[in-house]
């Protein structure tokens, strides 16, 4: 994972842009009629790249937007979009001590694998056969969607440490929802601990 941000104009907006790549190593190639290898290898990978704008709106506001390409790819077959995070974070009361976030994750296109990796040699016809090149279709899918609402207080604030309590709300497509509660223990804002 690499990234790079800098700050744009006067206006508090910064730019940013993300690259992650994950390479999950080297596979044997199976079939069922092959179960204990074809002799083949192959490396499955997942690529995204993004461009990002985050901005302090006031003292107290501050949100931002990422647009990712993402590419996933398995031996000869591949897939791609485009998904869009975004967030907002309200910081307010006494030193800033209460905090609250929404943010919302991997919105975008369907994607749907294609490729060489699709096709096979078959049979077409059962009384009269003849071998013929066929294309199986994939079914499109979405990547997992997230929305995350967040709020934490600093219970206890001072100079030398600042105990937080926090809780979070997310709610994943593909999962049932959850609630995460924790806190955080600072010491003179060098040394954390937290639950």
């Amino acid at each position: 994972a690499l990234g790079f941000t800098t700050k744009v104009g006067d206006n508090d907006g910064v730019l940013g842009i993300s690259l992650m790549s994950v390479n999950f190593g080297e596979f044997i190639e199976t079939t069922t009629a092959l179960p204990e290898g074809t002799g083949q290898n192959f490396k499955p990978s997942f690529f995204n790249i993004g461009l990002s704008y985050g901005k302090k709106f006031s003292k107290s506001i501050n949100g931002g937007i990422l647009v990712r390409i993402v590419s996933e790819s398995v031996a000869n077959v591949s897939s791609g979009g485009i998904a869009i995070d975004a967030g907002v974070q309200y910081k307010g009361g006494e030193d800033d001590r209460f905090k609250f976030g929404v943010s919302l994750r991997n919105v975008g296109t369907k994607l749907k694998f294609g490729g060489d990796g699709l096709s096979y040699r078959g049979n077409v016809s059962t009384t009269n056969p003849y071998e013929q090149t066929i294309q199986q279709r994939s079914a499109e899918y979405e990547l997992p969607s997230m929305l995350n609402i967040a709020v934490s207080y600093d219970v206890m604030y001072t100079k030398m440490y600042v105990l937080t309590m926090g809780g979070n709300f997310n709610s994943n497509s593909f999962t049932n929802d959850r609630f995460q509660f924790g806190t955080q223990f600072a010491f003179k804002k060098k040394f954390f601990g937290r639950l």
